[in-house]
């Protein structure tokens, strides 16, 4: 156990070098990185810890080969915080598993948080 105290602000991250946890169109030995920022520190506007906000998917959805789905991801801010999505860049958040090489050609992922995709074979 870690006891932390305000206002504590640092990130923790895991990356492997190789061997995904799941087979990736890109190749078994392709690294991954996953890291999560930790910020205590008090917020100016209203003396409080930042509450991150939350996406509320499932973590499986099957995409089907060669149809094109549109998801919208449902996201929340208990602070009413304006939430905007992006895909993971440079090897601080992605590793060697960075879009777009990683994603099915065509893929996108708006800042309103709308993925589209295309499923394609994996491998």
């Amino acid at each position: 156990m870690i006891n932390l105290t305000v206002p504590s602000y640092f990130i923790v991250a895991y990356t492997s070098l190789t061997n995904a946890w799941q087979t990736l169109a890109l190749g078994s030995s392709v690294g991954w990185s996953l890291a999560s920022t930790i910020d205590l520190r008090i917020r100016s506007d209203n003396g409080l810890i930042n509450t991150p906000p939350v996406a509320t998917c499932i973590s499986y959805i099957s995409i089907p080969v060669d149809i094109t789905q549109t998801i919208q991801i449902p996201v929340l801010d208990a602070d009413n915080d304006f939430i905007r999505c992006r895909f993971a860049n440079g090897s601080s958040e992605c590793s060697n598993t960075c879009p777009p090489g990683s994603l099915p050609s065509g893929t996108s992922l708006s800042s309103s948080c709308t993925l589209t995709i295309t499923g394609s074979l994996a491998g």
